[in-house]
């Protein structure tokens, strides 16, 4: 029942009581003169009246039936009452029996009076007010876009806010509230087609894209949307790093979003990985984060680089011709044999910061599990730039560095060594498993296939197409749930060179320690125990970590480089022979003349660096060494010493080395190499290890013999 005819109901008999008292009255009175019996058949008639009126207005309404009843009962009573005071006139009997019925009838009409919807004779009668239609004072623009939204997802979508970018015509930021019935979520819109279809009902101009990340609350989803296709705008203006000191510690912008946010990564904590099909900005990016490491005064930046080291050539070139005091890059690896080298070095250094006991004091200092890093202990950061020759070269060497990079990766976190990684194609055979998982910081500019985005990024971006826009990618970090859309710096040649120069005197020392742990790693060490082919062995970067020369000759390894940037003529200084020097009676001298005798023999014949050998494995031959021009940046010709501090050979190799040593009598027992090594614990172990890789074997009198191991050194 309506609140208008639940009001009405009790009053009706209450005005039909009071016409009935002013007729009786007016009658008593002789005011007015009734026929006979005129009251009663003007009831009945009334009653019937009423019914007709009451079907026509209510038109089968629900309770029609009740409000008839009552109606017909308030006509009745009324007229019954009026009849009998009029013929009996007034009493007590007569007035409360008038009263006693007006309540009852307004009681009845509120029980029976039921709600009734208008019918026809309702609706011909009842004032026409027109309905005025809803009002939206919303912006028109976020109610448009509120409108495609849901003809797009066919959810009821809420754009709670339109936000213009910093430049309104570029485009705009929409704030939407996801349907929790539906269960949506921003990540399934991340990987559905609803931001190409959006775009494409919003008529966005070719090469527009939106991208949808989280909100600050789950269930939000912001929708970035291009108006104007900013990455397809000229090339950026070419970066202008500044060159004051910096930490690797510190945060620094690497991408920037089409509506002009800066985004920020720090490469102290993680590792890197940078894909990018050729002419896509790969190579540009690289050197913009070089120039960021150029300013960290505790970090130093070893490159792999197997095409002839490219992309440190312009670092390392101000130096080579004598306008800089030192190189930005502090070791680069051109070939298998030095990235081999490069790799374990850095793999010895992480391992001893776990455990050496400055490592430790500066941990328990800053109370934290992560090695701090400053200039007398600098972060080591190896960038490789086209990683995927690493991980697909097929010579020994080869495969060692692209494991050596993974195993740095893992282990090197906490001990501030760090990996860049870069490579042309996002696919399992360049970049492996364990390296991803290990590096949260991922960019990935243009690639050939889209599914490849996703192997580097380690989820979807989403559908947009970044078209043939140099320098544009995507970002994901730990913190960025979502990869987000955004272009790189430019960086030129010229600019490389003056902060090169600006930058050389920022560039710390690799600490004593670190020297130390790096004279320690000898050639069996990068080897991993296997043992070497001639033509490997022979191998410049192998006879120097054989010396203890690993580190400190990394230079004269790259003297026909130097050479070459200096524009000497080289031709025919390739063919100038070898000549390691090390102090006499020195643990160097001792292990390379181990490592020469193991790896030679009397009857060795000369490899030329044109030797197939030497092609294949890469590196400098030992048979060969570009004579050393002085000049401005050239590292100073001559011996050069191994630290102090150096580490003597492992048990294994000196065991190698005293088999080799009995000479003419070719064999010796396991008792004199025990006798010789008592000191050491795993004396049987190592013999055991030797003789399952076929280094060592059994004569018939039991004794050590040179079987396998002594075939393949001829």
């Amino acid at each position: 029942m309506s609140t208008e005819q639940g009001t009405r109901a009790p009053l009706v008999p209450i005005f039909a009581a009071l016409l009935a008292v002013a007729l009786v009255v007016a009658d008593r009175l002789a005011l007015v003169s009734f026929p006979a019996l005129a009251l009663p058949v003007v009831a009945v008639l009334g009653a019937l009246l009423a019914v007709v009126i009451t079907l026509l207005q209510e038109n089968g309404a629900p309770g029609w039936a009740r409000v008839v009843v009552h109606r017909v009962a308030v006509l009745l009573a009324v007229g019954a009452w009026a009849t009998w005071c009029d013929v009996a006139g007034w009493s007590g009997a007569t007035v409360l029996s008038g009263l006693g019925g007006t309540v009852a009838l307004a009681f009845l009409g509120a029980v029976c009076q039921a709600p009734a919807a208008q019918g026809t004779w309702a609706a011909a009668n009842a004032p026409q007010t027109p309905e005025a239609p809803p009002v939206d004072w919303r912006d028109p623009a976020l109610v448009r876009w509120e409108k495609l939204l849901r003809s797009v997802t066919k959810q009821s979508v809420v754009v709670e806010a339109a936000r213009p970018w910093d430049n309104p015509d570029d485009g705009l930021q929409l704030v939407v509230a996801l349907p929790a019935e539906q269960g949506t979520t921003v990540d399934d819109l991340v990987k559905s087609s609803v931001p190409a279809r959006l775009a494409a009902a919003a008529r966005l101009p070719k090469g527009c894209a939106i991208q949808v990340t989280e909100g600050d609350q789950q269930g939000i989803a912001v929708f970035d949307v291009m108006l104007r296709n900013v990455l397809a705008d000229d090339s950026p203006d070419v970066h202008e790093e500044p060159t004051s000191a910096a930490s690797i510690n510190d945060q620094f912008p690497i991408l920037t979003t089409p509506r002009g946010q800066l985004l920020t990564i720090c490469l102290r904590i993680y590792s890197m990985i940078v894909g990018g099909t050729t002419g896509s900005g790969k190579t540009t990016l690289l050197h913009r984060l070089i120039m960021w490491l150029a300013r960290c005064t505790d970090a130093l930046v070893w490159v792999i680089d197997l095409n002839g080291g490219g992309v440190a050539e312009p670092w390392v070139n101000p130096w080579a011709n004598g306008r800089a005091d030192r190189p930005v890059v502090d070791w680069v690896a051109d070939n298998e044999a030095e990235a081999a080298v490069m790799v374990a070095v850095a793999g010895a250094i992480a391992r001893d910061r776990k455990t050496n006991p400055e490592a430790a004091r500066r941990k328990r200092t800053a109370n934290s599990f992560v090695l701090p890093v400053d200039a007398q202990l600098p972060a080591i950061v190896v960038l490789t730039d086209e990683g995927g020759e690493v991980r697909q070269a097929v010579s020994l060497l080869g495969q060692l560095a692209g494991k050596g990079v993974t195993r740095l990766a893992q282990i090197g976190r906490a001990e501030g060594v760090r990996v860049i990684m870069s490579v042309l194609r996002g696919t399992s055979d360049l970049t492996d498993k364990g390296l991803r998982v290990n590096a949260a910081l991922r960019l990935c500019l243009r690639m050939e296939e889209h599914d490849e985005y996703s192997h580097v990024l380690g989820v979807s971006p989403g559908k947009t197409d970044l078209g043939a826009t140099m320098g544009a990618g995507y970002l994901k970090t730990a913190e960025l749930s979502q990869p987000v859309l955004g272009r790189t710096v430019n960086v030129d040649l010229a600019g490389i060179e003056r902060h090169a120069r600006a930058t050389a005197q920022l560039r710390p020392d690799l600490d004593q320690r670190g020297q130390a742990v790096a004279a320690a790693v000898t050639a069996r060490t990068v080897l991993e125990g296997k043992e070497p082919t001639v033509e490997l062995a022979r191998l410049r970067p192998l006879v120097d970590a054989a010396a203890g020369r690993a580190y400190s000759a990394r230079w004269e390894r790259y003297a026909v480089k130097l050479a070459a940037m200096r524009g000497e003529e080289i031709g025919d200084q390739a063919d100038q022979p070898v000549a390691v020097t090390t102090p006499a009676g020195s643990a160097a001298t001792s292990a390379l003349d181990s490592w020469v005798a193991a790896v030679s023999g009397p009857a060795a014949q000369p490899e030329t660096p044109d030797s197939p050998a030497a092609a294949t494995a890469g590196g400098n031959v030992i048979q060969f060494r570009p004579r050393v021009v002085q000049g401005a940046g050239q590292p100073v010709a001559g011996p050069q010493t191994a630290p102090a501090t150096a580490v003597p050979d492992t048990a294994r190799e000196q065991i190698l080395a005293l088999l080799l040593d009995a000479g003419a009598e070719g064999v010796t027992t396991s008792e004199v190499i025990r006798r010789e090594f008592a000191a050491r614990s795993r004396v049987t172990g190592l013999l055991k290890e030797l003789r399952e890789s076929g280094a060592i074997g059994y004569n018939v009198a039991g004794r050590n013999v040179l079987a396998k191991y002594a075939q393949q050194i001829g």
